[in-house]
């Protein structure tokens, strides 16, 4: 079968939409499906002796220019070059949110297309000025990308009862929980600089996994810092990408963050210890 996939960024940008695609690409390639990807050429993450890095022969990879306005890419030419790879495919999967997937949605129509739509998250009117402008665009947008869906991935009904879009296309909804690949972790692949199993005995981890960015609510952990110094020995490990996270900064304001919340004793070497990105693939 010729599939279609269509998200914003993909590999080698690391985030929870990249790793789920590739997840479901490599799988899809496993069981003899020609997949195509079409997502935006980003500079920061796709230097060009990357650029076929990642794509096998059932595997192809189309990169479209562009430019970044906060989280979002700005692509004028996709809604041009997404008409053949579209007339290509017999399934075309949207990864939403990605406000370029209407032309995606819009051309699977025209060719009589089936169209899957992956629901990952929606943008929220919070955040950055240019966040909440991205919301106000994309919401219509979004709509009419759920509205011409053959059908739609959601992870959870419990999710979906409380989404702006899920909610509205209930008879369309398939509940899928995020696929994973289940294999060991030698602990030595990535923690070689945090001195594994040298930990003092007493000392607690507190752990969290993702980007380093303002969404996911990590300004709660740094909270809970001051509350914490004096009652117990622990350091938190920050595991995910904080360099270069596409229309975030927020890694620049921890420090001083920490420092504001703690005083003097809280030193962001001694009690944050940024772990970096760990790939599900090698």
């Amino acid at each position: 079968m010729k599939i279609l996939i269509g998200l914003t960024y993909y590999l080698p940008n690391i985030s929870g939409v990249t790793v789920y695609a590739k997840t479901i690409i490599d799988e899809l390639v496993n069981r003899n499906n020609n997949v195509r990807v079409i997502c935006s050429k980003t500079s920061n993450f796709l230097p060009r002796r990357q650029a076929g890095k990642h794509q096998t022969s059932k595997e192809k990879i189309i990169h479209i220019n562009g430019f970044s306005i906060g989280k979002g890419f700005i692509m004028p030419m996709y809604w041009y070059k997404s008409i053949e790879q579209v007339r290509w495919a017999q399934v075309v999967n949207c990864h939403l949110p990605s406000i370029e997937s209407f032309w995606l949605a819009l051309w699977s129509k025209v060719f009589g297309k089936k169209l899957i739509v992956t629901h990952h998250c929606e943008f929220m009117f919070t955040g950055t000025i240019s966040n909440k402008l991205i919301a106000i665009v994309s919401w219509p947008i979004h709509f009419f990308v759920y509205l011409w869906a053959d059908k739609i991935v959601a992870y959870t009904e419990d999710y979906a009862n409380y989404s702006s879009f899920l909610r509205i296309f209930k008879n369309k909804l398939v509940y899928v929980l995020p696929p994973i690949k289940i294999k060991k972790l030698q602990t030595s692949n990535f923690l070689p600089r945090r001195q594994a199993g040298k930990l003092q005995k007493n000392k607690k981890i507190i752990g969290y996994v993702g980007r380093i960015a303002w969404e996911k609510g990590l300004d709660r952990l740094i909270e809970i810092i001051p509350k914490l110094i004096g009652e117990i020995d622990f350091e938190m490990w920050w595991i995910g990408p904080y360099k270069n996270v596409k229309g975030d900064s927020y890694y620049n304001k921890i420090k001083l963050q920490t420092s504001c919340l703690a005083g003097r004793q809280a030193n962001f070497n001694k009690y944050i210890k940024l772990i970096g990105p760990i790939t599900h693939d090698k």
